[in-house]
């Protein structure tokens, strides 16, 4: 779960501390930066994927594909949930690269986080200057799809602030970002004995996004995003919304099919694999992505 951002769609109270992009940026800088490869690799039955670079079969010489980054949730990246990703991307024909922001850990999820908000966005970034180089990637059509804790980073990607905080030298922009089981605001809090508005969709937003939610999501309740979403689509902002009823968090989550667990503030959380669900937010994200 991804506390460490914030600067509110809404009105902040005075009393509220702005956790900004320049502070974003300040933690980038405690970990040492991913290193991706320049080749790129056809699937196959025994792939890894973790910071591995995967392209479509077939092609002309002198192609330039578009490119999806897929950003994973606070767990470590699950195989066959991974696989399912870029091989929608690569049927689509997408040279794809599934970011490992882990670093060995083997989880991200309780705070304080081992891999900060900052750090992840860098990664984010810095796999979108990387694709931008090769010979076989379109830099204008390199786009982002992030899961639970993934989606907060996609969200924060199609931030204007966030941007100018880490897009130079390069001002490399992803063309549109796509946000899966995540929300848009966590309520009014405390953190290290700072009170904050803990925000992720950000009222800057100038790329497009796309937010698939769930309704009976209790880990990233669509209910933050009532007040946020339609404010922003009101001014203009570039951002789509759906929410599938009758459906949980981490819906394309095979292997976590009828997992049971009790979150920091004492919710049982339960996750339900859905097939139809899952093929369905595939479609959506592409048809986004490729309008």
């Amino acid at each position: 779960m991804v506390i460490s951002v914030c600067t509110p769609v809404l009105a902040q109270s005075p009393s509220m501390t702005k956790y900004d992009a320049a502070e974003m940026r300040a933690e980038s800088g405690r970990l040492a930066d991913l290193s991706f490869p320049f080749t790129a690799l056809e699937l196959g039955f025994f792939s890894k994927f973790n910071n591995v670079l995967f392209r479509p079969s077939g092609g002309v010489a002198d192609q330039r594909f578009p490119a999806l980054v897929l950003l994973h949730t606070c767990g470590a990246m699950r195989e066959r949930e991974t696989r399912y990703w870029v091989k929608a991307g690569l049927d689509k024909g997408f040279v794809v690269l599934a970011v490992d922001s882990l670093r060995g850990n083997d989880t991200n999820c309780n705070f304080p986080l081992r891999v900060e908000s900052g750090r992840r966005i860098k990664d984010a970034f810095d796999a979108l200057n990387h694709l931008a180089k090769l010979p076989f990637v379109d830099p204008g059509r390199i786009f982002v799809a992030g899961f639970s804790q993934g989606s907060f980073i996609a969200s924060l990607l199609s931030s204007a602030e966030v941007a100018a905080a880490f897009a130079p030298p390069s001002n490399l922009r992803f063309a549109a970002a796509a946000g899966l089981y995540g929300h848009c605001q966590y309520p009014a809090g405390s953190l290290r004995g700072v009170s904050y508005q803990i925000d992720i969709v950000r009222s800057d937003i100038d790329r497009p996004l796309l937010l698939l939610m769930a309704q009976l999501d209790n880990e990233t309740p669509p209910e933050s995003c009532e007040a946020v979403l339609p404010l922003l689509k009101s001014r203009g902002a570039p951002v789509e919304s759906h929410i599938y009823p009758d459906t949980t968090h981490c819906w394309d989550c095979v292997t976590l099919d009828g997992r049971v667990k009790t979150d920091s503030r004492g919710a049982q959380i339960v996750y339900r694999f859905d097939q139809a669900t899952t093929d369905n937010s595939r479609q959506r994200v592409f048809d986004f992505f490729m309008r």
